[in-house]
This record gives structure tokens, C-alpha cells and sequence, in this order.
């Protein structure tokens, strides 16, 4: 006997939700306005110099102690990591675990632990802070990294309702002025260029090696740096790199490529391409962009001897070689890409 078995598709789990975190839309300013990257706040506490840094809330722990309180009638509450809560308990001199007390007592002593740090605070935020046996949820959070005397005292996360996160906003917009992103390991290419010249596309397309194309070069100066198409410095070539004449500054379009809605074939022809005569290009750090200057000197890119590319919307279509021409410059084309 042949015994046939009929295989049923196996079940297809019903298409699920990604588990994201959320953020509520309406809290989306607010929550950029408590987590921007801000200078750290320098202080005394007591005979003590005190400084605090803002942190990535941390995510909750075990052995984390949660204080309720309100913030004048707003909601909020103090998580305490374990390090922190140790020391700030240790001038009370405890006679029993602090995890054995009755919540009560422990609010208690918390906010006797806590005075020194508590009365300043009301007084720039203008509003007393009160424990509360019973905290309310709060949705928005940040971290804060607590130093004395140069030693780490330990961290601590506030979570915040949308009442208590504006006080608190507007508090550290005042005494903690925003810190920029150095992003050192973000390097911006920049071009180092001969001249340029606009073609329409059917010009562009005549083009053969051997051509010469004349460059439009910029005054009194060997080449032109630009950055981004925004931003250009003349420089002259030395023996020691490429002297900047003059700061980086905005380029002004003097030419718009615009076309009519309804140009046809032949009206595509005449797109002015703007084509630009290559030398060759460095990579540099916001860093060093931001402290060029007339004067400043960079070292010179790495050429394949005097061969020079043409470049147009950033794509290299062609290479040749820099000629006088009169008293301009030209470049001959020794390649050029089909188009």
C-alpha cells in the first residue's frame, strides 16, 4: 500500500508591530530642549567644588532608589544609583540598611541627605521641591553625572512631566550653555580647482581629446578652493603648500540651470553644465575648516603629474592637461567619457 501525505502550509505568524520606543509628538521639542549636548555646570557644595554633566538617562537597575517629589504642583521623581545613594547616606552614619527602613523614614532622610543640593535648586527654579509618598508617571527623562572634588559621586536620572521638563529646560538654557559636536571623525572633502567653464550639454557632447576648453580662473590667484559648492578661498601654490589669499566664503550662484516644465529634446541641449578643471582634492576636519584664514597654508593634494580631471555635477567625465592660452588658461583634453 502507497501511503500519500499531504503536507498543511505551516501557520504564518500574524505581521507584528515593530517594539520601538515611543515618543509623543507633542513632546518632541521638549525632549531635544533637555537632551541637547550642553557645557558642563561648575559650583560649590559647601567647602567642596561640585560640577555636573549631563548624561544619556540610564536605563532603570536593580538596587536603583526612586524618590517621588513635586516640583512646585508638577510632577517628577529622582532615581538614585546605588554608589550615589551610599555616599550621599554616608555623612548620617546609618545604624541599620537603608533598604530595611520604612519608606517613610527613608524619605526622610534622603531629603535631610539631600538639603545641601535642594535649596539652591528651589531657589533658580522658583518653586519649592516636595516629597511625595506616591510618584505620577512621568515620560520624559535626563541623566545627570554628579564630580566633588574631582572625584565621580555617582549618577542619578529625573524623570519629568511635561510641567516640570519646561521649569527644568529653561533652567539649564540658563546656566548651561550648549556644547557643539566637534565631530572629529567627520572629514569634508574639498577641491582644489584650475578654473571653470559652462557648456551647454550639446557642447559637452562635441568635445573630443584634443579639444581645448579656456577656463574662467579666479583674480590674482593659481586656484580656487571650494567646499561643498557653497563656500571657495583663493590660494596660491608655494613650495610649502597652498597659501589661502582670503577667508573662506559663500559662492554666488551667477548662473541657474532652470528649465520650462515642458522643454523638449532639443531645448535639453542647451542646459548650461557648469565643468570644472580639477587639480585634485584634500580631506580636512570641521576643525581645521573652521580655523582657515588668509594666510593659512595646506599641503598641496597628490597629482599623477600634470594631469588635471574635469569634473561635472561631481562626476569626473574627462582628464587633460593645463596650457597657457594667451595670457588665460586652457585645459586639452587627453580622455573624455561618451555622454
Amino acid at each position: 500500500m502507497t501511503c500519500h501525505a499531504t503536507l498543511a502550509p505551516a501557520a504564518v505568524p500574524p505581521c507584528t508591530a515593530l517594539q520601538l520606543p515611543r515618543v509623543d509628538p507633542e513632546h518632541i521639542d521638549l525632549h531635544n530642549r533637555l537632551l541637547r549636548r550642553r557645557q558642563a555646570w561648575q559650583g560649590r557644595l559647601g567647602e567642596q567644588a561640585l560640577r555636573l554633566e549631563l548624561v544619556t538617562p540610564a536605563a532603570d537597575a536593580d538596587g536603583e532608589f526612586e524618590l517621588p517629589l513635586l516640583l512646585g504642583e508638577a510632577a517628577a521623581s529622582v532615581r538614585l544609583e546605588p554608589a550615589l545613594l551610599q555616599r550621599l547616606l554616608a555623612p548620617l552614619a546609618l545604624q541599620r540598611p537603608f533598604a530595611s527602613l520604612p519608606a517613610l523614614l527613608q524619605g526622610v532622610l534622603l531629603e535631610q541627605a539631600l538639603l545641601p543640593l535642594l535649596e539652591p535648586l528651589e531657589a533658580e527654579l522658583g518653586n519649592q521641591l516636595t516629597l511625595v509618598a506616591r510618584g505620577q508617571p512621568c515620560a520624559l527623562r535626563i541623566g545627570l553625572r554628579l564630580t566633588l572634588d574631582e572625584q565621580p559621586l555617582g549618577s542619578l536620572t529625573l524623570a519629568l512631566s511635561t510641567a516640570a521638563a519646561e521649569r527644568v529646560a529653561e533652567l539649564l538654557e540658563r546656566h548651561l550653555p550648549e556644547a557643539a559636536h566637534g565631530l572629529p571623525a567627520l572629514r569634508l572633502p574639498v577641491r582644489l580647482e584650475a578654473g571653470r567653464q559652462h557648456l551647454s550639454l550639446a557642447e559637452l557632447r562635441s568635445l573630443n581629446p584634443g579639444d581645448v576648453v579656456m577656463l574662467d580662473t579666479p583674480p590674482a590667484a593659481d586656484a580656487r578652493l571650494s567646499l561643498a559648492e557653497r563656500w571657495q578661498a583663493r590660494v596660491r601654490r608655494e613650495d610649502d603648500g597652498l597659501r589661502l589669499l582670503d577667508a573662506l566664503k559663500p559662492i554666488n550662484p551667477t548662473r541657474e540651470n532652470a528649465m520650462r516644465p515642458d522643454a523638449d529634446e532639443g531645448q535639453l541641449d542647451d542646459v548650461p553644465l557648469q565643468v570644472v578643471c580639477q587639480l585634485g582634492s584634500l580631506e580636512l576636519s570641521l576643525a581645521q575648516l573652521r580655523g582657515l584664514g588668509e594666510g593659512s597654508v595646506l599641503p598641496l593634494p597628490e597629482q599623477d603629474g600634470e594631469v588635471v580631471e574635469l569634473v561635472v555635477n561631481g562626476r569626473c567625465v574627462g582628464r587633460g592637461e593645463l596650457v597657457a592660452i594667451g595670457s588665460g588658461l586652457g585645459v586639452r583634453l587627453t580622455r573624455f567619457a561618451s555622454l
